[in-house]
Formats: structure tokens, C-alpha cells, sequence
């Protein structure tokens, strides 16, 4: 984990010229990300779970992937048609607090509950594109 994380440092703070043959163009590309979610569910499907709702959560993901380009010159000298393939490992934690009165040798008592739900999810997304170039 470490060391891929000084890998997408790296790619994120070089310059890395993408490989250039006539009208083709392809690299590499490299993302991270803080998530910030905004949630509203108390329970995932087939999962026991005692909390009412979880309403929020934050984490982290990290992509690494390649992108690919095709000048459209027959089009417009500026217009590229391309698309993007990228590995994202995104890892998010979801807490809620509970408020609970307790009874101790029968005296009330202020607690909480905290209830939290943490996940690592794995995907790949494609993007399809078209630039164009304004300088």
C-alpha cells in the first residue's frame, strides 16, 4: 500500500509527457481523492445491523490507469477523440452516534453507542472522450 501510494505521488507531481506517434497519443494517469459522502441508510441488505441510520461518512480512493487519444484531424486539427481506463481502490468509513440512557445498580446513566460501517470497494471506470484544444 505504500509503496503504491508513493507511485501515484509521483505520477501526480511529474510531468509525464504522453507518447506521441502521428496523430496517437497514449499515457498513463493517476488520481487520488477524499471522498466526502452524504448518506442516508441504516442497514445493507442481508446484514443484520442494529443502528438507525448512518448519514454520513468520509475515506479515500486512489486511481491508476491509461489514457489514449486519436487527433481528428480529418474533423478539426484540434479535436481528439479518446478515452480513459482506470483501477480505483476506494476505502470509506461510515459512523453514527446513538444516544442511550443506561441503567447502573439502577441509576440513569447518559451514554452512546457509536456504530460504524467501514468499506474497501474496488471498481474500474471507463471514460470516453472528446477534447478540444483552445490554446
Amino acid at each position: 500500500m505504500k509503496k503504491l501510494f508513493y507511485l501515484l505521488i509521483f505520477l501526480i507531481f511529474c510531468n509525464l509527457n504522453a507518447l506521441e506517434k502521428e496523430d496517437f497519443f497514449y499515457g498513463v494517469y493517476g488520481d487520488y481523492g477524499i471522498n466526502l459522502i452524504n448518506s442516508d441508510f441504516g442497514a445493507l441488505p442481508g446484514i443484520p445491523n442494529c443502528c438507525n441510520k448512518f448519514d454520513g461518512g468520509s475515506g479515500f480512493a486512489f486511481g491508476i490507469g491509461g489514457v489514449v487519444y486519436y487527433k481528428l484531424n480529418m474533423l478539426h486539427p484540434k479535436l481528439k477523440l479518446g478515452t480513459r481506463l482506470v483501477y480505483y481502490n476506494s476505502k470509506n468509513n461510515f459512523s453514527t452516534i446513538e444516544n442511550e440512557t443506561f441503567s447502573v445498580d439502577n441509576q440513569p446513566y447518559d451514554g452512546q453507542y457509536e456504530h460504524t460501517l467501514e468499506t474497501n470497494v474496488n471498481y474500474i471506470n471507463f471514460y470516453p472522450l472528446l477534447e478540444y484544444e483552445v490554446a
